[in-house]
């Protein structure tokens, strides 16, 4: 489970082991973190850690997103 948090400019996200953030754009669809995003260093299994690696790579390039009824 991904759980992700919009607090005014910055996009919050936990994976299942550490707490990632950073400030946050949405532009032309693609959402995506503007900044260097902090985290907690939790030590977890690899299978936790290797998906906090993906999200960070994933929002730090980019991905396409859209809202649905302000959702």
């Amino acid at each position: 489970t991904i759980d992700m948090a919009f607090d005014d400019d910055r996009l919050s996200v936990n994976a299942g082991c550490n707490s990632l953030g950073s400030a946050y754009s949405w532009t032309d669809d693609t959402l995506m973190w503007v900044g260097v995003p902090m985290a907690t260093m939790m030590a977890c299994d690899e299978p936790l850690m290797e998906q906090d690696t993906w999200i960070t790579e994933l929002l730090t390039a980019g991905v396409q997103a859209e809202l649905a009824d302000d959702v």
